[in-house]
């Protein structure tokens, strides 16, 4: 499978920090995305229902409360997000297949998140559990899916996203859900 390049997608940015938001707008910009971008949550609720829309960046925890509806009507749509904040929510279980970027972190690590998310594949390796299953194939089903990481997590690396583990807060949520 091959990761989607950004270039031409429409992102929904939903951050309360107007500097975050001119960086990574910029960011996305310079990779060729169309940037729709909103402060609070009525606008971003409006604008999660373009038709257009190809992947969000959701700041989970605004000023006027959490942003969780929007990542909803974006997941009823079927349009993939990340999130991006300041600190480690508790995100619900329905959202654990979303990368999660911890603030501050530099545009590549945004853009290889974004890409992650636009890539067919994050969806295919997060399984939903099974509450009846063996646990030896769900073990190697489980193998299976770190190996399939693995390789995508290359892909984006032959891109150039940065996809460092370390110094830098940055991962990817990849929980059964």
């Amino acid at each position: 499978m091959q990761v989607r390049s950004i270039a031409g997608s429409e992102v929904l940015l939903v951050e309360d920090e107007p500097l975050i938001a001119i960086d990574v707008a910029h960011a996305l910009e310079r990779e060729g995305a169309v940037v729709h971008f909103a402060r609070d949550l009525e606008p971003a609720l409006r604008m999660a229902d373009y038709p257009s829309l190809s992947a969000g960046i959701v700041d989970l925890r605004l000023a006027a409360g959490s942003a969780e509806i929007v990542c909803e009507k974006l997941a009823q749509r079927g349009v993939p997000f990340i999130f991006y904040t300041g600190a480690l929510p508790e995100l619900p279980l329905r959202f654990a297949g979303a990368p999660l970027i911890l603030k501050p972190a530099a545009a590549p690590i945004i853009i290889g998140a974004l890409r992650y998310a636009l890539s067919a594949e994050p969806l295919d390796i997060v399984a939903p559990l099974e509450a009846d299953r063996d646990p030896v194939s769900a073990i190697r089903d489980g193998e299976e899916r770190i190996q399939r990481v693995h390789a995508l997590i290359a892909r984006l690396d032959a891109l150039g996203s940065d996809t460092r583990r370390g110094s830098t807060p940055a991962r990817l949520h990849l929980h059964s859900g």
